[in-house]
């Protein structure tokens, strides 16, 4: 720590490595793991391997290139680089397996546990039905009213705060209309419930 706050200054200052830092992690970081939500084609391990590689290519042109060929990317190029070589490696790797179709070992070990849930809802008496369906409820409405709650604490703090007001009021709106979802979802499912009674 002592060492990165030394090199901190010749870096360029803390903006510059704040900046840099999230140029050069974001997409490695953060690509793979999103990627694989709507894939089933992308291991844990190739995205292991993305995630490394492209973080050392970003690290070479940040830390190694400047001092020993002379060659800087600006803070656009950066970015360009930080985010847009994942995704290439990503598409590439993607488009690879999906022509090979080969589907990833991951997807099919989730399929067969998503099978064996559905199994297990299946088997399940009404009186255990029941009291997951008010549990179910219960969390919802802790979610609603935390939402709620914060909403009101936002826009509270938008009629006593000098700078940022806009701000901050727009930030309570989107929380409070983001409660909706929950609340309208803890009604439908107090519905479900009033219908249905324990051992029926």
């Amino acid at each position: 720590m002592i060492v990165i706050a030394l090199i901190v200054p010749y870096i360029g200052g803390m903006v510059e490595v704040v900046l840099s830092i999230a140029a050069i992690t974001a997409g490695p970081l953060l690509a793979p793991p999103i990627w694989a939500l709507f894939s089933k084609y992308l291991t844990g391990r190739a995205s292991l391997w993305i995630t490394l590689i492209t973080l050392l290519i970003n690290l070479l042109f940040k830390l190694v290139f400047p001092y020993t060929l002379s060659f800087k990317l600006n803070r656009a190029e950066e970015m360009m680089t930080g985010v847009g070589l994942p995704l290439l490696l990503l598409l590439g790797y993607e488009l690879y397996r999906r022509v090979a179709g080969k589907v990833a070992d991951d997807y099919l070990q989730y399929t067969q546990n998503l099978l064996k849930l559905k199994q297990q809802k299946a088997a399940l008496n009404s009186a255990e039905l029941y009291a997951i369906r008010r549990q179910n409820y219960f969390g919802l409405r802790v979610i609603t009213f935390s939402l709620f709650f914060t909403s009101a604490m936002l826009a509270g703090l938008s009629f006593i705060t000098a700078n940022g007001r806009g701000l901050t009021a727009t930030v309570a709106g989107a929380i409070f209309i983001s409660a909706l979802i929950p609340w309208l979802a803890a009604r439908r499912m107090k519905r479900s419930i009033g219908t249905q009674t324990p051992g029926n």
